[in-house]
């Protein structure tokens, strides 16, 4: 049979249970209702270390330095040298077609003689500056970030005195002539892996690298933290870890990186000099098979010719040798002394005319100067060159090397043929 309680007996164990377990009820209750209204008491998020100030003067104001270059190509062609702020955006999001906003754009001053290294530069920076803002702290919650700036050299082409999208040459970072250093190995082409940042915080607490990680990369997951006070800080990435100034005026030098600086030989002998210029090729030039390059045969037929010149002292041969040398290698891109006074006794002056080739192998006159010894002698535009001193045109033309290649293609080569026939 089943044995009933009477009510009286159930209301006092109820009774009983709730007065053992209601404190703890009420009291779940109001933690539940205090992490609601304060998260930040619920789960306690220790703020980052302040970052180590080597010299705090309350933050850049200005930043001087100097450029120092030994690549001869830096100044061809420049019309417009510039030293900017130059937003880093890009290089964070590891975007190659970010564009540098125009309200980015401080522009700094050249102080010294930009066509000789090194040169200087000084460049105020904003109070306000108008770059892209990126949070880098890694913490996976929304903050204002920082804007992270490297300086950097550029040439303007085209428009105003800013940077356009022409100018940028399709965007991303500087990886040449700036204040940071980029890798250049398989795998990590491009990468930041040293040099100097100018970092803004806009406020306090803004979370910043102090160090690569292990990966090894610059804004991963990895990287250590370390909290900026707000305003300029520079960054120092050649240190481990990195060290922060907040000096009212620090230098910051730009770096002219490995892949573009000049292989300097000048110690060298004319011999050694050579031999090292044919191992850097054989190790770097890119297009040795595409071009059926054999550099042990140029080795061997140009090589004797620098020994000769090196027991001789005679430079004009050496360079001599180097030129020919040069013409022996099909690419325009390649180029060697000029020597202009060894170019006008061999190929200076002419009968005051131009000749081209149609596509039926005949050469036709397509100019005559005025008064020139082709027009005192009678010849007219259109009319056909037979022969040039007695020998066949095609002849005369096979013979002639050109003294301004090498060329990267035979027409090139035909062409400048048909110039210095004459």
């Amino acid at each position: 049979m089943v044995r009933r309680r009477s009510p009286l007996y159930i209301r006092l164990c109820v009774i009983r249970l709730y007065m053992q377990f209601w404190p703890r009820l009420l009291a779940g209750l109001l933690l539940w209702a205090w992490a609601g209204a304060y998260p930040a008491f619920a789960q306690p998020d220790e703020p980052f270390a302040p970052a180590p100030i080597a010299v705090d003067e309350g933050g850049p104001v200005m930043v001087t330095g100097r450029v120092r270059y030994t690549n001869p190509f830096f100044t061809v062609g420049v019309t417009q040298p510039l030293i900017l702020l130059e937003d880093q955006a890009g290089f964070i999001d590891r975007d190659p077609s970010f564009l540098l906003p125009l309200a980015s754009q401080t522009l700094g001053q050249i102080t010294s003689d930009f066509r000789r290294s090194p040169f200087t530069y000084a460049l105020a920076l904003p109070a306000a500056p108008q770059a892209s803002l990126r949070d880098v702290d890694q913490d996976g919650r929304p903050d204002p970030g920082v804007m992270v700036f490297a300086v950097a050299y550029w040439t303007n082409v085209f428009g105003s005195p800013f940077l356009e999208e022409r100018d940028l040459l399709g965007g991303g970072w500087s990886t040449a002539y700036a204040s940071t250093r980029v890798a250049d190995v398989a795998g990590r082409r491009h990468e930041v892996v040293g040099g100097k940042l100018l970092v803004y915080a806009p406020a306090a607490g803004q979370g910043f690298p102090s160090g690569f990680g292990v990966d090894g990369l610059l804004f991963t997951a990895d990287d250590p933290m370390v909290g900026l006070p707000p305003g300029y800080t520079l960054v120092d990435l050649d240190h481990t870890p990195f060290t922060f100034d907040r000096s009212r005026t620090p230098r910051v030098d730009l770096i002219e990186p490995e892949m573009v600086a000049l292989d300097d030989f000048s110690g060298l002998s004319y011999s050694e000099a050579f031999d090292a210029l044919i191992a850097k090729l054989r190790r770097e030039y890119a297009f040795t098979a595409y071009k059926g390059i054999d550099w042990d045969a140029l080795a061997d037929t140009f090589r004797p010719r620098m020994v000769q010149a090196e027991r001789a002292q005679d430079r004009n041969a050496y360079l001599l040798a180097l030129h020919d040398f040069s013409l022996a290698i099909p690419d325009g891109h390649i180029q060697g002394p000029r020597l202009p006074a060894v170019e006008r006794e061999r190929y200076g002056g002419g009968f005051g005319m131009a000749i081209r080739e149609l596509d039926d192998g005949r050469v036709l006159v397509v100019f005559v100067a005025p008064d020139g010894p082709a027009a005192r002698a009678g010849l007219t535009p259109r009319a056909e060159i037979i022969a040039i001193d007695g020998q066949p045109i095609q002849d005369a033309l096979a013979q002639v090397e050109p003294w301004n290649g090498p060329f990267s293609t035979a027409h090139t080569r035909r062409l400048q043929q048909l110039r210095y026939v004459l």
